[in-house]
């Protein structure tokens, strides 16, 4: 492969699992596997360029964490990748904020969306994992999401059961102990 894609990972909510620079490895190998596919298509004809713009959000936030706030990284591969990115972005948290497809709502429920928003589709939610990504077709689009999202989560769910493996107890904290949110909300009883 003659460039490799540019990764921003913004945040890491694994700590316990795995360390910020071997969870970035983690999500440049994901990006690599995501540029290889596309250069590939792009060299048969199957994709009009050899760029890609994709956006990874956080699938450990509560919803009512705003969308911009919630992306996990940012990924950019061949020399258009990054002037796609802005379109990814915005398809990735217009899924999210509104539960479906932004396909759908481009097409279908336009009237959802206000100044600003993207209108074009489309996008991919794989187990609340966001994905948005954007420089092919569309339809190749919302594929490139699907496989990244659905990479994510097979990386993820094998490091929890790397993790599990070496720690015993009930809560996947180094000390086996509660977020403390939920030890605050609990001590209530007694006040």
């Amino acid at each position: 492969m003659a460039n490799a894609p540019t990764v921003k990972m913004l945040r890491n909510p694994y700590r316990h699992l795995i360390s910020d620079n071997d969870f970035l490895i983690e999500l440049q190998a994901m990006a690599t596997r995501r540029a290889e596919d596309v250069f590939q298509r792009h060299q048969q004809g199957q994709y009009r360029r050899s760029s890609l713009g994709m956006c990874l959000l956080d699938p450990t936030l509560p919803l009512s964490v705003l969308s911009t706030n919630a992306v996990l990284a940012l990924i950019a591969i061949g020399e258009e990748g990054e002037s796609y990115l802005v379109n990814a972005i915005a398809k990735a948290c217009e899924h999210r904020d509104f539960g479906l497809d932004c396909g759908v709502l481009a097409y279908i429920q336009p009237h959802r969306l206000s100044t600003g928003r993207f209108r074009f589709g489309h996008s991919a939610c794989i187990d609340g994992t966001f994905v948005g990504s954007s420089a092919q077709l569309e339809i190749h689009d919302r594929y490139q999401s699907t496989l990244l999202g659905a990479d994510y989560n097979v990386t993820v769910s094998g490091l929890h059961e790397d993790w599990s493996a070496m720690h015993g107890g009930k809560w996947l904290s180094e000390d086996n102990q509660p977020d403390l949110e939920y030890s605050r909300i609990a001590a209530l009883l007694r006040v």
